[in-house]
């Protein structure tokens, strides 16, 4: 048995021996991405977002996150309030970790409230929010932002693609790789450029095509179920945003009612950023991974039918995608709607408590908004079925497959 162990693990890890490996067009493409994604953290190193809402009078101070340890509690004076939240006030001596400042000790007075209680203890790392005055840099202010939470989110997200890759297997890491690129394109690249003054709705549209094809490219590879799922997904794409200006222009909606005004007018007139448009980028951004999953089982469904049986004509793949097609699309709109409405569950409970009845509710723009994010991304979804049924039962038996092998 300790034999058998033993050559099992010999020729599992002789894969990975050098004289073993091949340079194959997938291994050319996770190659490409890395150095993709590491690119796009340099741009977003180098495009300093604060320096360019400082330049167009955004913000009246430079700012900048910092961790800082406590080294003492000075004093306090705080109760413990409503459903255990903690208020009051707290003099901190604290330690800045990083930056130009790293080492400097401040006293700082840390306001505790019922929307940001952040009470500290000494030896605790928190994350201080550093407001510096442009005309004066000697000038700055120095409050806590938030506890440091950045090591258990990176434990939270390792404990998650620990659980996706040994359950999914090398599918499972190729999903995370995906994931990864999803990611990294959105915080480092899409919101960079927006910040930026490039044109929210393209853009969001054109490095959307570019995650969903990553994305499809890393886990079913270079195949014809690849082709298929891209063209539906990029078609589903076209049909959320056609809802979205119906639908919008229907209600009288405009994305300048899904923001905080009190600031974002000011962002408005003072650069070329296009906040009205925003609301759709959300809405596109939160729609593409369902839009992905049902292009995918259907098309992996006719293909496995299409091996199965080698005779089957296009009418018969296509009924056979379309009765997929139904059944998925039925669960995932469910799920779409559901997923939707709980991001404005809160607020539903909040407008019923101030005395807003059901009129008042249904003619607020926050429903709106609510309607038009669920109903453009699961139309656009439910849409994205049949045709996928039509591509991939073409694929699969026209002139395509000759181009295209499995």
């Amino acid at each position: 048995m300790v034999c058998t162990m033993k050559s099992k693990l010999e020729e599992y890890f002789a894969k990975f021996h050098p004289r073993n490996f091949k340079f194959t067009k997938m291994t050319a493409f996770f190659i490409a991405v890395t150095l993709a994604m590491a690119g796009m953290v340099l741009f977003s190193a180098i495009s300093r977002e604060t320096e360019f809402s400082t330049k167009n009078q955004l913000l009246h101070d430079a700012v900048e996150y910092v961790p800082g340890r406590v080294l003492e509690v000075v004093s306090e004076q705080t109760s413990i309030g409503t459903h255990g939240i903690r208020t009051g006030s707290q003099y901190l001596s604290v330690q800045i970790l990083k930056g130009e400042m790293k080492g400097e000790v401040y006293e700082v007075l840390n306001h505790l409230h019922a929307e940001s209680s952040v009470y500290a203890k000494k030896g605790q790392i928190l994350n201080m929010y550093l407001s510096y005055n442009i005309e004066d840099p000697s000038i700055f202010y120095v409050y806590v932002s938030s506890p440091e939470r950045s090591y258990i989110n990176y434990i939270i997200i390792g404990i998650f693609i620990i659980f996706l890759s040994v359950v999914g297997g090398q599918t499972g890491m190729r999903s995370v790789f995906g994931l990864a690129f999803t990611f990294v394109t959105i915080i480092f690249l899409l919101i960079p450029l927006i910040v930026r003054e490039w044109p929210p709705i393209p853009t969001t549209m054109g490095l959307s095509i570019a995650m969903m094809a990553v994305s499809l490219i890393s886990i079913l590879e270079f195949t014809k179920k690849t082709f298929v799922s891209v063209i539906s997904t990029m078609s589903g794409i076209i049909f959320c945003c056609g809802f979205y200006f119906i639908f919008s222009a229907a209600l009288s909606i405009f994305g300048y009612h899904a923001v905080d005004l009190d600031y974002m007018q000011v962002v408005m007139v003072n650069s070329g950023i296009g906040v009205g448009d925003f609301l759709f980028c959300a809405i596109l951004i939160s729609s593409l991974g369902g839009l992905i999953d049902i292009a995918v089982s259907v098309s992996t469904s006719i293909n496995e039918i299409a091996l199965s049986n080698p005779n089957s004509t296009f009418n018969d793949l296509f009924r056979s995608g379309i009765i997929v097609g139904r059944d998925n699309t039925a669960s995932m709109a469910n799920t779409m709607i559901l997923a939707f409405t709980g991001t404005f569950f809160i607020s539903l409970v909040s407008m019923r408590i101030g005395g807003a009845n059901f009129s008042a509710i249904i003619n607020s723009s926050d429903i709106a908004i609510e309607i038009i994010r669920a109903v453009s991304a699961t139309l656009a979804l439910v849409l994205v079925a049949p045709i996928t049924a039509f591509v991939a039962a073409h694929v699969y038996r026209g002139g395509v497959t000759k181009v295209l092998q499995k």
